[in-house]
């Protein structure tokens, strides 16, 4: 009820000092007697008055770190969307699949983007296998910008976090490290038409290798999408009043 120490610094000192005044009323002759319990009285209303601010600070305090944690979710709901639209650009899958999602209700959005994500953009990692090199050009600089807004975001708001929002973050912000960092090491690769592969180094050709990149890449857009899914199923957002929607 108490913090701990409000209640060691004054609730327990002034209600032992209320308590051995009352006590002692009852041990000595007037006018002592009334005074004492005048005391008691006192102190033992120092202690409602105490315990009734203190409860009206800790409300406050509680209604602003919500406002704030309120705030944060709808960034992080912008940064996972942000992620998962750079892979459906990168899929060419169209805007279609976004017409059930509304914009004036956060936690509509988040469970409309998670629905898309689940539905249309995981089931289409194959999708690889026709990016063009700008495709992956283009989705290795979105995916650098998310891991750098990511940084951004943990160093302004890391305390007021949620420890599963904190891990679900830093997990989006490495796998898009690994998806650029696989790009950047083999942008000859990934993207390239078949027929204008170099081939390797001993003569042999590149589309084994290809193929073996592409399935790697797959495997780490689905790991993204689902790191996206767990960032967004972590932000509890609150739903407009009616109110606010009529007015809107």
């Amino acid at each position: 009820m108490f913090r701990s120490y409000i209640f060691r610094a004054l609730i327990l000192p002034l209600s032992g000092a209320s308590v051995s005044f009352f006590a002692l009323a009852f041990v000595v002759c007037p006018p002592w007697r009334d005074l004492f319990i005048n005391i008691s009285a006192g102190l033992l209303g120092s202690v409602v008055t105490v315990a009734y601010i203190d409860n009206l600070i800790a409300r406050d305090r509680r209604a602003q770190r919500e406002a704030v944690r309120q705030r944060i979710a709808v960034r992080l709901l912008r940064l996972a969307n942000q992620a998962a639209t750079s892979v459906r650009s990168a899929f060419h899958i169209g805007t279609d699949v976004l017409r059930l999602i509304t914009t004036d209700d956060q936690a509509e959005m988040r469970d409309g983007m998670i629905d898309v994500i689940e539905e249309h953009l995981r089931p289409a990692t194959n999708a690889v296998l026709s990016m063009s090199q700008g495709d992956w050009e283009t989705l290795a600089i979105n995916l650098q910008g998310i891991s750098i807004q990511s940084d951004q975001f943990m160093g302004l708001f890391g305390r007021d976090l949620e420890p599963d929002m904190f891990k679900h973050l830093l997990d989006l912000q490495a796998v898009c490290e690994r998806i650029v960092l696989l790009y950047r090491t083999f942008p000859d690769l990934f993207g390239v038409p078949l027929d204008q592969l170099e081939p390797l180094t001993d003569g042999s050709s590149a589309i084994p290798l290809q193929s073996r990149y592409n399935g790697i890449a797959m495997k780490e857009l689905d790991d993204l999408l689902g790191r996206c899914v767990d960032l967004l199923g972590s932000l509890q957002l609150e739903r407009p009043t009616t109110d606010n929607r009529t007015h809107a």
